[in-house]
């Protein structure tokens, strides 16, 4: 069709102006041929993403705690998650978590245990970095952070449960507060495109006792993402408080 359409106006309008014509007509089948598809919002309860990363930090009941991880699975994203092999150092997509405290119920040997942010970080931010050659490394928790900054989400009732050297599962809300444009391979990505409130769920291998009171500690965990309804945080601001943001990295 859009050849001879092409055909008629070389007749109608002389050699000079059909290739002005041909020229613009090759430019829309080209556009129209691209396979760039922006990702789409994922039906309640399904699988968004699946993460896998560290809990780092120390000190015992009495210290700070930040959690890093990288994107194994977007959905839509196919292989286009990593620059190379699949590991740490190539993952494009990552994410970082303010600082925080734990506050432990024991039960027999079974620990319950919530979350207590560290005032200076309220709120519970998670905040995702997109780089396109990165150099990412556990032990080295600032790279998680490198990159452009593509979205921030907030934690609500993060909650779960240990038995040190054995396991750990923990639980909770997450909901996109803002979020930026981003490519994954030839696709646009917002992440707010997926959804808005999702439910994380964590396990891993719990520290011993003796590990967890250390200096230090690196504890491996795997997640999984899934879209969940639309929820949204009532904000209290206390007069004279001068209101909150997102706190500075």
């Amino acid at each position: 069709m859009l050849q001879n359409l092409a055909f008629r106006n070389f007749h109608r309008q002389g050699p000079r102006k059909s290739l002005v014509i041909l020229a613009a007509l090759s430019l829309l089948v080209l556009w129209g041929q691209s396979d760039s598809v922006n990702f789409t919002k994922v039906p309640t309860g399904a699988v968004v993403a699946q993460i896998t990363g560290r809990l780092v930090g120390g000190g015992g009941l009495d210290g700070e705690y930040e959690l890093i991880a990288y994107f194994t699975f977007l959905e839509g994203a196919g292989s286009a998650l990593f620059a190379g092999d699949a590991t740490e150092s190539n993952a494009i997509l990552a994410m970082r978590s303010e600082r925080f405290r734990f506050q432990t119920f024991p039960n027999g040997p079974l620990i319950h245990f919530g979350r207590l942010a560290v005032p200076v970080t309220q709120p519970a931010y998670v905040r995702l970095y997109h780089m396109a050659s990165p150099r990412r490394d556990l032990s080295r928790p600032f790279t998680f952070s490198e990159g452009n900054l593509v979205g921030t989400l907030r934690t609500r009732g993060i909650q779960g449960s240990l038995t040190p050297s054995m396991m750990f599962r923990a639980e909770g809300s997450i909901a996109a507060e803002s979020a930026t444009d981003f490519n994954i391979g030839d696709q646009k990505v917002n992440l707010k495109a997926l959804g808005e409130s999702f439910v994380v769920s964590l396990s891993g291998i719990a520290p011993s006792e003796a590990e967890f009171n250390g200096s230090a500690i690196s504890v491996p965990f795997s997640g999984v993402i899934r879209a969940t309804e639309k929820f949204a945080d009532q904000v209290v601001i206390t007069p004279g408080s001068g209101g909150f943001g997102p706190p500075g990295k």
